[in-house]
């Protein structure tokens, strides 16, 4: 049998690629990285930032090592083999003007706030204090 009648009859297990774009997708490196629960992750040496519901997971980073030296570029992120977002580079100047909502402390309910009439206030007033110095 020939090469190519060889090629031919099993030419029916070829998967063919419809997306070119797809193709070079599979032949990228392929590192495995858990997220933090701040949405970032480390590859070689540099901080990427990952879309925040993939926080406390672990993603296959999928990139061309001349993407690292290009901070606009980003990286793919997979979870199962399915696409599921890019991350890229913390840029350190904006990250630390970004506003965050805080763990902070709870609030207190309403009525905990205004003491019942008559009930011992738990704050210092000094005005009060002023007052009652000037009566004695």
């Amino acid at each position: 049998m020939s090469p190519l009648d060889y090629f031919m009859s099993q030419a029916h297990r070829l998967n063919v690629l419809t997306d070119p774009a797809l193709l070079e997708e599979y032949f990228l490196l392929r590192v495995s990285r858990k997220v933090n629960h701040d949405g970032t992750f480390s590859l070689e040496k540099i901080l990427y930032e990952a879309p925040p519901q993939l926080a406390n997971s672990r993603v296959e980073v999928r990139y061309e090592p001349e993407w690292l030296a290009n901070p606009a570029r980003p990286v793919f992120l997979y979870q199962d083999g399915i696409k599921v977002g890019e991350a890229r580079q913390v840029n350190f100047h904006d990250n630390a003007h970004v506003k965050r909502k805080g763990r902070g402390r709870p609030a207190k309910d309403p009525e905990e706030r205004t003491p019942a009439p008559g009930a011992p206030v738990a704050s210092i007033s000094f005005t009060s204090l002023l007052a009652e110095e000037g009566e004695d």
